[in-house]
């Protein structure tokens, strides 16, 4: 088996500041301490409005562009990712170069939630930063542009050449807490996993504490190559506009860990 550059993580998205990473490391310490199966997914919000200091609806939610250093940690267990959304495409490549000098020395990974970003400049990018891992979410409007053929997303992602990006993200909510569709999302993933197998396979939608259930299919067919991302599914209201409760991200970790135990080690027998 190839080894990936991406490591198996399980991820929470908005997290503001360090004590919030380090009360979830704790948790997945004590749950996961024998025999460590999967990373914590530090995800930290960034959009090209709260880079570029323009008003946003997300001012409230996300962390402001000086504080996320602070937040990413050198823990070994937590894999600290930085979600930049910019659907616009704008100035891309500057922008994602202000987003790692924001990130800090700490950063392993950054998230491109955008539509299709031109690859020139990502591909530029890689080779500004290969130690920062690529990670491009495909949400519902990506898809439309490949005709939602699984053969024509492989070749859209294969257009940005070898060792570009290094995970894929598959995330029709986009945070929204929309509940994912595993049969929809298989024949994608099996198709990336053949045609790219060192691409590192994620998924999103409607993840939380109560419904973890909806992607364990895909974690009997991928395990121990993929990993999953939560956001809008803790929080009661399941609204991305309000503070996650970190209880409810709390007993989402220690359930998606224990469900990962559960499998992988029966893929290793």
């Amino acid at each position: 088996m190839s080894k990936l550059k991406v490591p198996n993580y399980i991820g929470i998205t908005d997290f503001t500041d360090r004590s919030q990473v380090d009360d979830m490391l704790v948790a997945l310490d004590i749950i996961d301490v024998n025999r460590p199966v999967y990373q914590l997914g530090v995800g930290v919000m960034m959009s090209y409005k709260t880079l570029h200091g323009l008003a946003s609806r997300f001012d409230g939610v996300f962390p402001p562009k000086e504080s996320v250093a602070e937040i990413f940690t050198t823990h070994p267990l937590a894999y600290n990712v930085l979600h930049y959304a910019d659907y616009q495409g704008i100035d891309i490549l500057d922008s994602l170069i202000q987003v790692v000098n924001f990130s800090g020395p700490n950063l392993r990974a950054i998230q491109l939630d955008m539509i299709w970003p031109n690859s020139d400049d990502i591909r530029e990018f890689k080779k500004l930063y290969p130690h920062i891992n690529v990670i491009i979410q495909i949400n519902s409007h990506a898809l439309n542009l490949v005709d939602c053929d699984p053969l024509k997303l492989v070749t859209k992602l294969q257009d940005y050449g070898d060792d570009t990006i290094d995970g894929v993200l598959l995330d029709m909510s986009m945070g929204r807490g929309l509940p994912m569709s595993w049969l929809k999302l298989l024949p994608y993933l099996a198709a990336i996993n053949n045609s790219c197998p060192d691409i590192q396979l994620i998924v999103a939608g409607g993840l939380g504490p109560q419904s973890l259930h909806l992607v364990e299919p895909l974690i009997k067919c991928f395990v121990p190559k993929i990993g999953i991302d939560a956001q809008g599914k803790l929080r009661p209201s399941g609204s991305y506009l309000e503070p996650i409760n970190w209880e409810m991200a709390k007993e989402y970790l220690i359930l998606a860990v224990k469900m990962f135990q559960s499998n992988i080690f029966k893929y290793e027998i």
